[in-house]
């Protein structure tokens, strides 16, 4: 079993196993999940010295989430700072230092690891969130913030889009241009935010841990029955 499509088909190519005995059983989220509110919001801010606008990137700061690529979106105007949450990993120093190169050192913030309780009122007081991940073998970030009701701009890694389907805007992983198109046009569209978030959390709906506990439930059902269910795609 394994957690998207876009990762069973490199089991299969790697590992050459019979299709029929590799199965997805996607992530999911909880009810917690949710947008929240704006006092909890509020003192999530003030307690990590968050901006009152921020974009935000959440994960590991290491080469294959590639957000370097956001380091050229421009200051002023409708383009607020970037939180950066997530533990430090091997890129964070290069990281820092390429923003410092560009003039943008104040405009990226790295909060460090940011426990599961606050994530909803972090994700909820975003602007958007930004994952140009140039490989994923799911994206819960994506997913927790359709969840969360706020914009998702990702890149089109095969596993982000399979989770956003078509509750996100996509951009090229290497296009500095295209992420800054894409952040002023969420940002200067409030129908198109609203539209996002709508489709956001209807998407998210369909992928819980309780649906996601059915699925493994049923499959462990028919292992031990000695008649496992052949993979259908999407089931």
């Amino acid at each position: 079993m394994t957690v998207s499509a876009a990762v069973r088909e490199e089991v299969l190519e790697h590992l050459r196993l019979p299709p029929a005995r590799v199965h997805v059983v996607r992530n999911g989220v909880g009810p917690e999940f949710a947008p929240a509110d704006p006092g909890t919001v509020r003192e999530l801010r003030e307690r990590l010295g968050l901006p009152s606008s921020y974009l935000l990137a959440v994960g590991v700061i290491e080469a294959r989430k590639n957000l370097e690529v956001l380091l050229p979106l421009r200051a002023g105007g409708e383009v607020p700072p970037l939180v950066l949450a997530g533990r430090g990993g091997p890129g964070e120093r290069a990281l820092r230092r390429r923003a410092s190169r560009l003039g943008m050192a104040d405009r990226v913030r790295p909060v460090g690891y940011v426990g599961e309780a606050d994530l909803p009122a972090l994700y909820t007081g975003a602007r958007a969130l930004l994952m140009p991940s140039r490989y994923e073998g799911f994206g819960l970030p994506v997913l927790q913030a359709l969840a969360c009701g706020i914009p998702v701009i990702c890149s089109r890694a095969r596993a982000l889009a399979e989770v956003a389907g078509a509750a996100a805007l996509y951009c090229p992983p290497d296009d500095p241009g295209a992420w800054e198109a894409a952040v002023r046009r969420v940002l200067g569209n409030a129908r198109l935010g609203a539209r996002l978030a709508e489709a956001g959390r209807a998407r998210a709906a369909e992928m819980t841990w309780a649906g996601a506990a059915r699925k493994l439930a049923r499959l462990l059902d028919g292992f031990a029955s000695g008649e496992p269910a052949s993979y259908r795609s999407g089931a």
